[in-house]
């Protein structure tokens, strides 16, 4: 029995991963780098093109439905965020600095890989007050681009699927 229901969780989660293909592909603004995002195909997307200097690019991805905004801020860890802010890159990082003496996160230099020269950080721990994920920021222009997961749950889709396929024209 107990070999019965390891065989049945087993090709449960082989499903799960042969439904996530084929990939999506979220294509943004060309103001804002032209950001293209492929994600599971099961997965659904809320995303904001229109939300001014400070946050021109604000996206919600995660799997079946988006919670609602609002309260997604507060209480659900979604699959995939994302943003372009209007601040440099610069600020956006030096903004981690407490964060990393404190101990809450872990920085490493980052590079994606389909937009080689372009070299930012990685973020690992504490993205947000109570979440735990990755995150990665990257300069864009005068503008800073921000790629996270909120949960480590999504952290192998965000490593194996988000990342290698992030492109953007810096």
């Amino acid at each position: 029995d107990s070999a019965e229901k390891k065989l049945t969780q087993t090709k449960d989660a082989e499903f799960a991963e042969r439904e996530k293909s084929p990939l999506r592909t979220y294509t943004g603004p060309t103001a804002y780098g032209t950001l293209g995002l492929s994600f599971p195909k099961t997965w659904s997307a809320y995303i904001d093109e229109g939300g001014g200097a400070n946050n021109p690019l604000n996206g919600f991805l995660n799997p079946s439905f988006v919670p609602g905004v609002q309260a997604n801020s507060q209480k659900y860890n979604v699959a995939l965020r994302f943003q372009v802010l209007g601040t440099s890159y610069t600020t956006n990082v030096r903004a981690l600095d407490a964060q990393v003496k404190a101990g809450k996160i872990k920085t490493t230099a980052y590079e994606a890989p389909k937009v080689k020269g372009t070299v930012g950080v990685r973020v690992d721990g504490q993205v947000a007050t109570g979440k735990q994920g990755s995150m990665v920021i990257l300069p864009l222009r005068d503008k800073t681009l921000k790629v996270w997961t909120e949960s480590p749950q999504f952290a192998t889709d965000f490593d194996t699927i988000i990342l290698p396929n992030l492109t953007f024209v810096p």
